[in-house]
């Protein structure tokens, strides 16, 4: 099988404040074709980093972020959305709906 999801040194710091908060220190992680795999993991670990980066809702600070051969970090916004479009579907702790619309609306609306 070849690698859907490759990650290479990835890294993601954020700063609050003064302080510096490495949320991503250099994670290597292959994901084959077809695979099934859980992300787990102490609050605090860096699995919602991990995955907004993959899912292309973020940038990393450094490293090599690679899905069915497209390099994300490379892309520009346009690309990040045609993507995310296309390619990832999510489901967020907080539902992230449009309040003005249905249930069906929200669900049709991507």
């Amino acid at each position: 099988m070849t690698a859907f999801i490759e990650v290479r040194d990835l890294r993601k710091t954020y700063v609050m404040g003064r302080e510096k908060v490495h949320a991503l220190a250099g994670v290597d992680l292959t994901m084959e074709a077809g695979s099934f795999s859980a992300i787990i993991g102490p609050s605090g670990s860096g699995k919602s980093t991990l995955l907004y980066l993959v899912g292309g809702l973020d940038r990393p600070s450094a490293g090599r972020i690679s899905v069915e051969g497209q390099e994300l970090d490379h892309m520009d916004e346009n690309q990040l959305a045609a993507y995310r479009q296309k390619t990832v579907g999510f489901v967020f702790q907080s539902f992230n709906l449009i309040a003005s619309m249905t249930a069906v609306e929200n669900a049709v609306f991507p």
